[in-house]
């Protein structure tokens, strides 16, 4: 049942206590295929707001290079906004330029979350606002 409390922001970091359930698998750098795009992840990577921004874009935010990638599903017992679960997407590495200093840029790589969900307002809103994250209300 969802509370009609208002919003309250809440500044990161946050102390969080809960449970974690890691689904670990390996991806590919695969050529576009039926039902992909055109970097090789599956069309549902990104949620569909999302798909044609800068953050999706390979040539702007960074090539998927794959490797391990993983889906958690988090459930947060103890957070300061309450109770809430979380499923996280994160289809594993991405490669990209980063600013080293003087204009100058170096190549690097890291896992990606694509995708976040949570079960509550408060959550959505304050990973929005406060952390820059793209969490989305299920």
């Amino acid at each position: 049942m969802e509370s009609n409390e208002p919003i309250v922001p809440v500044p990161a970091p946050w102390k969080l206590k809960g449970t974690v359930y890691f689904l670990s698998f390996w991806t590919n750098k695969a050529s576009s295929a039926k039902g992909k795009r055109n970097d090789g992840l599956p069309t549902i990577a990104y949620s569909p707001l999302e798909a044609a921004s800068p953050f999706a874009n390979p040539a702007i935010s960074g090539e998927h290079l794959g490797g391990l990638s993983q889906i958690q599903i988090i459930r947060y017992t103890d957070s300061p906004v309450g109770p809430y679960d979380e499923l996280i997407v994160c289809p594993g590495y991405f490669e990209y330029e980063k600013d080293v200093s003087k204009g100058r840029t170096k190549k690097t790589k890291n896992a990606r979350i694509t995708r976040i969900y949570v079960s509550q307002k408060y959550t959505c809103w304050n990973g929005r606002t406060s952390k820059s994250n793209s969490e989305l209300l299920v």
